[in-house]
């Protein structure tokens, strides 16, 4: 129980840590950048650079970490990453999309900018996300290697195919609906995340045994983050809450509570939480810090 506590309290300024070291890193990015039009740079800084949690970059960190490696070198990634997130935020809010007024503890980003403005600068993030990668300083293969992971995670085989399942969710049939939720929530949420740990992964040079785990983890995790945001949407009300409360409920959505009922989801999100943290199993106290955010994500209240 003291290590548990202990290494609760060790996660905490990790965590801060995590968060500091990625946004600094977005924001020397967007230094950096010669935008011209005041309005796309004050959109885009409205919402890459607001109060999120960081869990994918932290991810980043702690899967590089794992390996024993430099952090520093995925920082790129990780900034990547949170600037796609940034853009899939953006676009999912949309009233065409999840029709979501709140992110973050404030009016998303097409309340703020307008709804054009806020499409162009969901464009802009996720075409920075690339320019970032590219322009790091790592070798070409590595390059490549990030470029393909985080495009294959984004588009018709990742976010993208997700959102679309979402927004087509009539096409489920009653006896599929969990399979069809499952396979949803891999492509639009546990996608990324699997990306995330691959690049971090990927920049301590880990071996396929590691980088095959850190997958099946991954995937793990991935579902229990979505079935946790499910469960939020209608047990829980905080000002923190990352979109408005009740949102999913409102719009009669196919969620794990929908399917599985509150109990039911609860049950599942034990049962996919034990999957992820049985899969850590083999690196030992290495992983005690990637045990730590995953209970932090099962442990969360927005």
């Amino acid at each position: 129980m003291i290590e548990c506590a202990m290494d609760k309290m060790l996660f905490e300024d990790y965590k801060k840590t995590c968060i500091q070291w990625v946004n600094a890193g977005i924001a020397q990015i967007l230094d950096n950048q010669a935008i011209q039009q005041t309005d796309l740079l004050a959109s885009i800084r409205y919402t890459a650079l607001g109060a999120g949690k960081r869990i994918r970059a932290i991810f980043v960190h702690a899967a590089c970490s794992l390996n024993q490696g430099d952090p520093n070198k995925a920082l790129p990634a990780a900034c990547a990453v949170e600037l796609l997130h940034a853009y899939s935020l953006i676009h999912d809010d949309l009233p065409s999309m999840d029709n979501d007024d709140w992110r973050r503890g404030k009016p998303s980003c097409h309340k703020a900018f307008g709804e054009a403005l806020a499409i162009l600068t969901g464009d802009a993030l996720q075409a920075l996300s690339m320019q970032v990668l590219i322009n790091s300083s790592q070798p070409h293969d590595v390059k490549l290697y990030q470029l393909k992971t985080l495009i294959e995670a984004s588009g018709c085989q990742g976010m993208v195919a997700g959102q679309v399942m979402d927004i087509m969710q009539h096409q489920a049939s009653a006896k599929n609906e969990l399979q069809y939720l499952e396979k949803q929530n891999h492509a639009k949420t546990g996608a990324l995340i699997c990306a995330a740990l691959s690049l971090g992964a990927y920049a301590s040079n880990a071996n396929q045994l590691i980088q095959k785990q850190l997958e099946q983890y991954g995937r793990a995790i991935g579902l229990a983050f979505q079935i946790q945001d499910d469960i939020l949407d209608v047990a829980e009300k905080t000002d923190n809450m990352d979109k408005s409360h009740h949102s999913d409920y409102r719009q009669n959505k196919l969620t794990y509570v929908s399917v599985l009922g509150l109990s039911g989801a609860r049950k599942k999100l034990s049962e996919t939480f034990q999957k992820a943290e049985d899969t850590l199993s083999i690196f030992g106290p290495n992983a005690r810090m990637i045990r730590q955010l995953t209970r932090y994500i099962l442990e969360r209240k927005y």
